[in-house]
């Protein structure tokens, strides 16, 4: 078995409060396309070789496995507040959460769990109240604000002043990989926020979009301060990250994690 590696906000590692990481390929038994730390049930995936990589990461991040809560996500700008009653779901038991994109919750004992191939991971925390979030933010959920949608959440449910809150923005695909045809571009390009964001490279109909700066950006535009970019590209980065526009459908899933201690 591989050595688990894990990325980690410099920012919060040594905070004691929030337990948190985003995993790489490394330290699974998964194996072929999947190597080795394949944490996605829906990938074609041996589920007794999932199952053992997420006993791996429960073991490593010194949560219980059955604390994991994740969700079924498709692209929306949807999220959910999670508590102990949750706690399994999508992981050691049936996933009952369906078109959910993100997850929150100010409870301890639940680790949530949300899963990347390229798209925007958002880690969430508010030390002062005690509340965490994951968002998934592709493509759309970036453009429909889905991190936006989580910092509001916060402060509607929680009354969290919007500055207390901290975000990072995890591995995920690079303005130069991220490239797209017109039908993309224009939707970004239709908004003021995003633009500047989206430039025209030298192929024929074809642009590049700076997804980090795209969901940074929406943060501060509601007064976030603290947000810490991660700025490593899982397409870039074929040894340490899953990536589905650089090998397609026929790869494993990352995860990032976050849990209240």
């Amino acid at each position: 078995m591989n050595v688990v590696e894990l990325f980690v906000f410099d920012e919060w590692q040594q905070n004691k409060s929030i337990t948190h990481c985003y995993s790489t390929r490394k330290g699974g038994v998964s194996s072929g396309a999947f190597k080795s730390m394949n944490l996605g049930f829906n990938r074609n995936d041996n589920d007794t070789n999932v199952l053992c990589n997420y006993e791996i990461m429960a073991e490593t991040l010194k949560v219980d496995i059955e604390s994991f809560v994740t969700a079924q996500q498709t692209h929306t700008k949807n999220i959910k507040f999670v508590t102990k009653s949750d706690c399994g779901n999508g992981v050691t038991k049936p996933n009952k959460f369906k078109d959910v994109d993100g997850i929150y919750t100010n409870e301890k004992g639940v680790t949530l769990v949300t899963h990347y191939a390229d798209c925007v991971p958002l880690f969430f925390y508010a030390p002062k109240a005690e509340v965490i979030g994951m968002a998934h933010a592709g493509w759309k959920g970036t453009f429909a604000e889905i991190g936006k949608e989580m910092a509001m959440s916060f402060h509607k449910d929680f009354n969290i002043p919007i500055d207390e809150i901290e975000v990072g923005i995890g591995p995920s695909i690079c303005k130069k990989c991220f490239e797209v045809h017109s039908d993309v571009s224009d939707i970004f390009l239709s908004n003021e926020l995003f633009k500047t964001c989206v430039t025209k490279n030298n192929k024929k109909d074809k642009f590049n979009i700076d997804l980090w700066e795209c969901n940074k950006r929406s943060l501060e535009s509601i007064g976030i301060k603290k947000i810490y970019v991660a700025e490593l590209c899982t397409c870039c980065n074929k040894s340490l990250f899953f990536s589905h526009r650089r090998d397609g459908a026929n790869r494993g899933s990352a995860a990032g994690f976050i849990a209240l201690n």
